[in-house]
């Protein structure tokens, strides 16, 4: 019986890499999530590695970038002297704060990149233009305009996410 649990749960570390594939993640990632998962408790890094069947690199690189998701975090462990880290259970929360993460830093590269396309566009606006170089300028003009529409709609999206997560909590 004890064969048989152990069974499942290789299993089900291995259909968690998958689905983290699908994610958006690579499969080593959701393998040591869900191997954090499913233990309920905190391991060594190498007991880690070697349930997922990885080599510790991979394992150690991929384990940090669980931590800066906040999907996992490394925990004392005894006095060997060992890595030990542990799955954080709230799942939705560190996907919605990941994602939000994502969605701040997308938002501020395209904020950036409208102030420098806003310059270059008053910079040619002075410049002298003929009239085919004007009538192409004020339609690129008219774009920028509906892509700062579309980058304030997406900033109010933020807050409204973090009511949802609210709800779903």
């Amino acid at each position: 019986m004890v064969q048989e649990a152990e069974n499942l749960r290789n299993e089900l570390i291995f259909k968690a890499g998958r689905i983290g594939e699908r994610m958006g993640l690579n499969k080593s990632m959701g393998q040591l999530y869900a191997a954090l998962y499913f233990e309920q408790k905190a391991i060594p890094l190498d007991q880690l590695a070697k349930l997922c069947r990885m080599s510790k690199g991979n394992a150690s690189i991929n384990i940090r970038r669980l931590e800066r998701w906040g999907a996992v975090k490394k925990v004392w462990g005894d006095q060997n002297r060992k890595d030990y880290y542990e799955a954080n259970r709230d799942i939705v929360g560190f996907v919605i704060n990941h994602g939000m993460r994502l969605f701040s830093e997308i938002l501020e590269k395209g904020d950036e990149m409208l102030v420098e396309s806003k310059e270059r566009f008053d910079y040619l606006k002075s410049s002298g233009l003929d009239k085919d170089q004007k009538e192409t300028l004020a339609s690129y003009s008219k774009s920028l305009e509906e892509l700062e529409r579309t980058a304030k709609k997406m900033k109010g999206l933020s807050g409204k996410v973090k009511l949802l997560e609210k709800f779903i909590r």
